[in-house]
């Protein structure tokens, strides 16, 4: 690939990346992890079929749990490489971005949701040819959990009544006795 080529190509992904990036301007940092992103001349070998790790990060401990939805997006360059497909994983979930240099100069996008874990990780299954070269990048829209707040009230005390056995004289009176 000629170098204008190659240079547009790379301000393409740069562009894509801050176009993206834009999109969580407005979200609490405090529930939303940063964006991860690769550049367009990441180049990985490999065995067809076989999944090659390309970045990953640890996700902060007041975030891990959290919901959110990830908006996963390549760029690719000239070359074509069918069948690569892009993976964010966190834990036991996983987003996939399917075939994304099918097509020269192509991009490709997909939502999806993950409950982050402790880490999270973009990586490449490689296509029949073994070969992956592109970029992309990972926006988190993460809310945070709603929390409820539960007051709880101390039951009322019964109330029982104290009784007290009526003196003999008022016994007497209520109900006097047979004499005779």
């Amino acid at each position: 690939m000629n170098k204008t080529r190659m240079s547009a190509a790379a301000v393409g992904v740069g562009a894509l990346a801050v176009a993206l990036s834009v999109g969580v301007v407005g979200a609490d940092e405090a529930t939303s992890p940063p964006s991860l992103s690769f550049p367009l001349t990441t180049v990985v070998y490999g065995e067809p079929g076989s999944v090659r790790e390309i970045l990953s990060a640890d996700v902060p401990a007041d975030q891990a749990g959290l919901s959110c939805t990830v908006t996963t997006s390549s760029a690719n360059n000239p070359s074509v490489h069918p069948d690569s497909d892009l993976l964010v994983t966190s834990g036991d979930e996983q987003i996939v971005l399917s075939d994304v240099e099918s097509a020269p100069d192509g991009t490709k996008e997909v939502d999806g949701t993950l409950t982050l874990s402790t880490t999270v990780s973009v990586s490449v299954r490689l296509g029949a040819d073994g070969v992956f070269s592109a970029g992309g990048a990972v926006v988190f829209d993460c809310v945070a959990p709603e929390t409820t707040t539960t007051t709880t009230t101390a039951p009322e005390a019964e109330v029982q009544a104290e009784t007290t056995a009526p003196s003999a004289a008022a016994a007497a009176a209520a109900a006097p006795q047979f004499t005779g």
